[in-house]
């Protein structure tokens, strides 16, 4: 049984990132009955995305006016040719609003300047070491079982009931079950002493959007006092290369909507191009970024429909997947929330080049119970914060580098 593409008669809107768009709208009619998208295959409407756009489009990661205007301002006020990489890409996804506040804190309090650049530069790396799996907790040694005692062992057989058995964006049954939310940021491992010199993630974050959205974000995660557990609202069901990429910020996967029943939630995947530019580079605030508009691939990274085959459409920027639950309260959706942060810091690891493995310095240990933990590099503070760059550090070339080899599918070309 083949599921038909469904078109969306709808006007495309693309709110402020800083609002919540969910249980505001009722799902689009859809062609094929409910029990065959149940069946067959997710809910996967296509737009045009080849077609150009009107404006530009903050989703597709194509920079607006208004931000433009913004970067200039803080071009003026930091008074540099050329910004950290890691900093330059959370203004790229920032909300606006709160990037505007930003600069007026640099025009206050310009001393604070460089520790603001600095901050970003462990997040990316941080979120871009999750490659979350279940299967190492699961063979896990009791010691390290009994160190997890919160975390539920049925959680993976739950995900797996929910999503049924399959990855969310493949449908294939060769899945794990992955973690939205880095287990190893739930419950941090020991520290080394340069460890505990790297900002708080939240901390950071709260540079970039506003204090309310990120007490929500914080508290879907982390609800009692800054300490959390996972739940199936934290779990997701995705093929180990997808599961790679995602980390790896090659494409982000943005919530939509939630239904009023909360049985069924609307993701719109974005393939992610690879930058050029090194993570520990400097680049100029104003550079541009790269499109994902009519991408269907990652340098040679792609796979197709749920119902197409090889020989099938391969999925493009703009798709639109629809996971659902037979049981709401039983089986949970995975949290709108939890999936909003991903999907700003995917674009973030794609944007600063941190999910690159080949540089010096950092370790990229399983996040789950398997006694590992993560690690900045064991050097001195003032080694592990660079000095502010320099004008002549100008460092924004874009151009084609290599992608991991573990991919869906490669092109023999």
């Amino acid at each position: 049984m083949e599921l038909m593409e469904v078109e969306s008669n709808r006007t495309e809107q693309h709110p402020d990132e800083d609002q919540q768009v969910q249980d505001t709208e009722p799902f689009p009619a859809l062609i094929d009955s409910e029990e065959q998208i149940m069946t067959d295959a997710p809910n996967l409407r296509r737009r045009d995305p080849v077609q150009a756009a009107s404006s530009p489009d903050e989703n597709y990661c194509e920079r607006t006016p208004e931000r433009d205007r913004v970067l200039e301002k803080l071009r003026v006020i930091l008074d540099l040719e050329d910004v950290p990489v890691p900093f330059w890409a959370f203004c790229q996804v920032a909300d606006l609003q709160t990037l505007q506040g930003l600069v007026r804190q640099f025009i206050g309090a310009p001393d604070l300047t460089p520790l603001a650049l600095q901050s970003c530069f462990a997040v990316p790396r941080l979120w871009a070491q999750k490659v979350p799996r279940f299967a190492d907790y699961l063979s896990s040694s009791s010691e390290s079982s009994s160190r997890s005692s919160g975390r539920s062992r049925r959680l993976p057989e739950l995900a797996r009931e929910r999503d049924g058995g399959v990855c969310v964006l493949t449908k294939t049954a060769l899945c794990d079950v992955a973690h939205i939310y880095a287990h190893c940021l739930i419950e941090p491992k020991k520290q080394s002493a340069s460890d505990k010199c790297a900002p708080i993630i939240w901390t950071v974050l709260k540079l970039f959007w506003p204090s309310e959205k990120i007490a929500r974000w914080k508290d879907t995660i982390l609800p009692n006092n800054g300490q959390g557990e996972d739940g199936l609202h934290n779990l997701i069901c995705m093929s180990p290369h997808l599961q790679r990429a995602w980390a790896e910020g090659r494409f982000a996967l943005r919530p939509l909507r939630l239904s009023d029943d909360r049985t069924a939630m609307e993701l719109e995947f974005h393939w992610l191009p690879v930058m050029g530019h090194r993570y520990d580079a400097d680049i100029a605030i104003t550079a541009p970024t790269l499109s994902t508009r009519g991408l269907d691939e990652v340098d040679n990274f792609f796979f197709y429909k749920p119902t197409g085959g090889r020989t099938g459409e391969k999925v493009m920027s703009g798709a639109i997947f629809t996971i659902r639950t037979p049981d709401p309260q039983r089986l949970p959706l995975p949290s709108f929330d939890l999936l909003e942060i991903a999907w700003h810091l995917a674009r973030i690891v794609s944007m600063s080049a941190a999910g690159s493995r080949d540089e010096d310095g950092f370790s990229f240990d399983d996040d789950d119970d398997a006694g590992n933990h993560l690690s900045m590099p064991d050097k001195l503070i003032e080694d592990w914060i660079p000095p502010p760059p320099s004008p002549s550090s100008f460092a924004s070339e874009i151009r084609g580098p290599h992608l991991n080899q573990s991919v869906a599918h490669q092109n023999p070309d």
